[in-house]
């Protein structure tokens, strides 16, 4: 008797690879579908994410299937070819490759390559599926940081450009409140502009008296600047690296410099408050 055929298209994404993660699986049979998503809020690797999809979906399956597996990772599609072809389990994931060879054996499982960001329906609609799931993590780890800054902490809000607004700063110090902001000149990254904002509102913040017996909180959208305040992730672009070092003196102007993370949302009503 033939087995029942199923489509499953899978993807996975981290923020940050490594950082929080999500995946999404989409499985297809007989007119039916069903969309499956999970999250994973500590570090996790795209990769890992990829592998989790395809076991997630697979998962869902009640009996043994014939299942075409369509995925935009050659990393997993590749590497199940090699595990059933005999090889040994890799030493990286090797946890979640045991997982999926042993449902691999339960079903009988072809492989389909789709070429990502290329129109794909169904792989646009896992992509987006995932992406949000590790959205949701990364909010999820971000709210679960155990310390909260001191009572009567300065609070410096970054808000990353969008739609011709340039990027916006602005330093709450008491009642004192200085604010300004940086264009996104031609031919610079939006990043780099970000970093340029940085440097000038530390540098206000610096200016204001006493800035050296205070915390300063940096509150910004714009997950980069988060992580590389926080020395989890590397400043890797030339052109980035001297405002870098410019921010790590200006940080020395304070009592203690913290960077969190905060949805657009959150900040909007900041600078709406401090517009004239």
């Amino acid at each position: 008797m033939p087995l029942p055929t199923v489509t499953l298209t899978t993807d996975g994404a981290a923020r940050g690879n490594p950082g929080p993660g999500g995946w999404a699986a989409l499985l297809e049979a007989n007119g039916k579908e069903k969309l499956v998503v999970g999250e994973e809020p500590m570090p996790t690797t795209n990769n890992a994410m990829e592998l989790r999809a395809v076991i997630g979906g697979l998962d869902v399956l009640k009996k043994p299937c014939a299942v075409m597996l369509r995925a935009d990772s050659q990393y997993v599609l590749q590497g199940l070819e090699r595990l059933r072809a005999g090889a040994g389990l890799p030493e990286k994931n090797r946890e979640l490759w045991a997982r999926l060879l042993a449902l691999s054996r339960v079903h009988s499982i072809h492989g389909q390559w789709v070429r990502g960001h290329s129109g794909d329906l169904r792989n646009e609609r896992v992509n987006e599926a995932a992406n949000q799931a590790a959205a949701r993590a990364y909010q999820r780890a971000e709210s679960a940081r155990p310390e909260a800054a001191p009572t009567g902490a300065w609070v410096l809000a970054l808000l990353s450009p969008a739609a011709g607004r340039p990027v916006q700063w602005l330093v709450q110090a008491g009642a004192e409140r200085r604010s300004g902001a940086q264009p996104v000149a031609r031919g610079v990254t939006q990043p780099t502009a970000i970093y340029q904002a940085l440097v000038a509102a530390l540098d206000a913040a610096g200016a204001m008296p006493g800035a050296a017996d205070h915390t300063l909180v940096v509150r910004s959208n714009y997950e980069l600047i988060v992580k590389q305040g926080r020395g989890e992730w590397k400043v890797r672009q030339p052109e980035q690296q001297p405002l870098a070092d410019q921010v790590a003196a200006l940080r020395r102007l304070f009592a203690e410099v913290r960077f969190e993370h905060a949805p657009t949302d959150a900040l909007l009503p900041l600078f709406a408050e401090a517009a004239p």
